[in-house]
């Protein structure tokens, strides 16, 4: 029941990818049903009520969206503890967590990615994710500490430069910085 589950959830990846998203959502579902028929609730299953979400979402049905969303991360929260010295689940988790509406574990998350692997360019997009959510989340002073990071420990990586990142990095963190000083 596993393997059919698996066969099933990366046949909904590969529709996904090609945007196929009616095929994307069957396969997604008889994933669910086959991961269901298994002993226990894993991993696996939290990566696809996740993916499921992301289909209702792209699809302009939010409600469903966070209804699986949330699934997937209450499935995923057993995990953090043995995994969070696993920068690709981090980075899951903590997407799992914002989509979720709980953007304080997935801030937690991504930055404890960016800790893993701070010289590659997934760690340099995991703490611009970070400072991006406490940015969202009204956390002024957790975001102006992790853009003042950002900018610190990448002034002149010239991908982020071209893509215009850094310089959104850089209003961001000046504007949460004014709004600090003046509300």
């Amino acid at each position: 029941n596993k393997w059919l589950a698996k066969v099933f959830y990366r046949k909904g990846q590969n529709y996904y990818q090609y945007f196929h998203y009616k095929e994307s959502l069957d396969s997604y579902q008889k994933a669910i049903h086959f991961a269901l028929k298994g002993k226990k609730t894993d991993e696996l299953l939290g990566r696809i009520y996740h993916n499921t979400g992301l289909i209702y979402q792209y699809n302009d049905e939010y409600k469903k969206a966070l209804g699986y969303h949330q699934k997937a991360f209450e499935l995923l929260k057993p995990y953090f503890s043995t995994k969070k010295n696993q920068f690709n689940f981090l980075l899951f988790y903590g997407t799992a967590a914002a989509r979720a509406g709980d953007n304080k574990v997935g801030i937690e998350a991504h930055y404890l990615a960016y800790k893993l692997r701070p010289h590659s360019r997934d760690g340099r997009q995991a703490l611009y994710q970070a400072s991006f959510m406490s940015y969202q989340s009204l956390d002024y002073t957790g975001a102006e500490g992790k853009f003042q990071e950002f900018i610190k420990k990448y002034p002149n990586v010239s991908a982020i430069s071209r893509s215009g990142t850094f310089q959104v990095c850089r209003n961001i963190f000046l504007y949460a910085s004014f709004l600090k000083s003046y509300c």
